[in-house]
C-alpha cells in the first residue's frame, strides 16, 4: 500500500517535470508536492517499534526483539529481489552487518539495531523477497532475535523522532 503511494507520488512529480528535490525548485506548489509525498512515507509510522538512522526498525516483545526495516527503506530501495538473513543461533553486536537486501536499483547492507542471537528468520522472504515492500512492517519482517543488551534500546529513536529524522533527511 504505501509502495502504491510512493509510485502515485512519484507519477504526479514526474508528470509536473518538476525537480525531485524540493531546495532546487523554484515553485511553492512543487515543494508542498514534494513535501505530500514525503509526508505520505511517514504517515504509517508504527509507534510500538524503535528505529535505527539506518532505517531499520525493532519491535521489542519481552526478551526478543523482532528486526525488519522501515517503509521509508523499502521504498528507497525499490523492488526488494533478493534477502540474505542470518543463520539461526548467529550473534550479533549492535551495528555489525548481519544480512543484504538486494533490489533492482541497489544492494544494501542489513545493520543490527541491536545486540543478540538470532532465534528466527522470516523464511518467507527467500522465495517471496517482495513482501517486504508490500508488508514492511506486519509480514516483512526480517528476523527475531533474543536480546543482548536491553540498554542499547535507548540508542534508538521513537516513531516521533524517526518521523523527523527522515524529514530532514
Amino acid at each position: 500500500m504505501a509502495s502504491a503511494r510512493l509510485v502515485r507520488c512519484a507519477r504526479s512529480l514526474f508528470r509536473t517535470n518538476i525537480s525531485l528535490f524540493p531546495r532546487l525548485s523554484t515553485s511553492a506548489n512543487h515543494q508542498i508536492r514534494w513535501l505530500s509525498c514525503t509526508q505520505n512515507l511517514t504517515s504509517d509510522i508504527p509507534k510500538d517499534r524503535l528505529y535505527t538512522e539506518e532505517h531499520e526498525w525493532v519491535k521489542v516483545e519481552g526478551s526478543t526483539g523482532l528486526i525488519g526495516i522501515s517503509d521509508y527503506a523499502q521504498a528507497q530501495l525499490g523492488d526488494l529481489v533478493y534477502v540474505e538473513l542470518p543463520e539461526l543461533d548467529a550473534v550479533f553486536t549492535k551495528g555489525d552487518v548481519c544480512g543484504t537486501l538486494e533490489s533492482v536499483k541497489a544492494a544494501s547492507d542489513l545493520y543490527s539495531p541491536v545486540s543478540g542471537q538470532v532465534i528466527e528468520v522470516n523464511k518467507t522472504l527467500d522465495e517471496s523477497p517482495e513482501t517486504i515492500n508490500q508488508s514492511p512492517y506486519d509480514k516483512g519482517w526480517l528476523m527475531k532475535v533474543e536480546l543482548g543488551n536491553s540498554e542499547e534500546l535507548k540508542d534508538l529513536m521513537d516513531a516521533e523522532a524517526y518521523k523527523a529524522f527522515i524529514q530532514e533527511e
